[in-house]
């Protein structure tokens, strides 16, 4: 049996999965908003994760490097400037050419069409601001040569579950069977329920992303094998399917296929979440799941290089 043939006998049930995942984000939608983490809060707020992910796994988890770099906040100073500056700029060129329109120099249609590009010029540096913003929001990675977690001064809600995410990858590269390809979709799924016990907002931005990667692996599932995907699942909400992504990724297929593979791990784990319940992830920490690769055999990035 293929491993798009395997992926088919689970096909209903991911989508039910799917769905229920969607709608715990409908419940829990705009909790991760709020005041970015600034200084020693951050800190205590990482020990606060770790402390949680240790009670859901059932096991101590050791503490990892943190760099915190306030990134956002320096990203708003400067873009405030930006849009101080340019709108005294501007300012005074409207004022340029209303006095011009006043004294007979320009017609009103010429002094119309000066200040048409002002007027779309001005909002430029807030738009390119929540653009990059909207980039920089999922501002936490773990670098696995040093076992540091880097993060960014995020909203509380959502600081505290991407220190669950890393926290959960630091804790498999210690310990755990594997952290490549699996790795992904279990760390996704322990930050889920590190995030529900967190509480303030942190599920919610957890399942932002686990929602969108669920979407990515239907998506590509149902391309390959023939199989109509619902239209609810194409309008589900994904940071990956948003303008932001396409501007800072597409053309990158290092990317798109790095994606693919949480994607398809992601999904896997949570089916069989879905079948053995939450306690599967302290069963792959202790190298007591079987070999029951729902999805896959192999990291689907393989497949796309082969065609298979």
């Amino acid at each position: 049996m293929t491993p798009l043939e395997r992926a088919f006998e689970q096909w209903d049930l991911l989508l039910e999965v799917t769905r229920l995942r969607k709608e715990e984000l409908t419940r829990e939608r705009g909790g991760s908003k709020g005041p970015l983490v600034v200084g020693e809060e951050a800190q205590e707020l990482f020990s606060k994760a770790a402390c949680v992910l240790g009670r859901v796994l059932d096991r101590e988890c050791p503490l990892p490097k943190m760099v915190f770099y306030p990134a956002i906040s320096q990203l708003k100073g400067r873009f405030r400037r930006l849009s101080l500056g340019l709108g005294a700029s501007l300012m005074g060129i409207s004022g340029l050419v209303v006095y011009m329109v006043s004294v007979g120099q320009l017609s009103v249609t010429e002094g119309y069409y000066c200040a048409l590009p002002i007027l779309f010029v001005l909002p430029f540096p807030w738009s390119l601001y929540r653009r990059m913003g909207e980039y920089m929001d999922r501002g936490s990675y773990y670098l696995q040569e040093e076992r540091t977690v880097v993060i960014y001064d995020l909203p509380r809600g959502r600081f505290l579950s991407y220190c669950a995410h890393e926290l959960a990858f630091h804790l498999l590269m210690v310990e755990g069977p594997s952290w490549e390809f699996y790795g992904w979709g279990w760390a996704r799924g322990v930050q889920r329920l590190v995030s529900e016990k967190l509480g303030e907002g942190a599920l919610a931005a957890s399942l932002e992303l686990m929602v969108g990667e669920l979407r990515v692996a239907l998506g590509w599932l149902s391309r390959e094998g023939g199989k109509p995907l619902p239209s609810w699942v194409k309008r589900l909400p994904s940071p990956y399917h948003k303008p932001w992504w396409s501007a800072f990724w597409s053309g990158q297929k290092e990317i798109t296929y790095s994606l693919l593979g949480r994607a398809l791990s992601t999904a896997h784990f949570q089916l069989l979440e879905a079948q053995d319940g939450p306690g599967v992830y302290k069963d792959y920490l202790d190298k007591r799941v079987d070999e029951r690769w729902l999805f896959v055999s192999s990291d689907p990035r393989e497949w796309l290089e082969t065609g298979d």
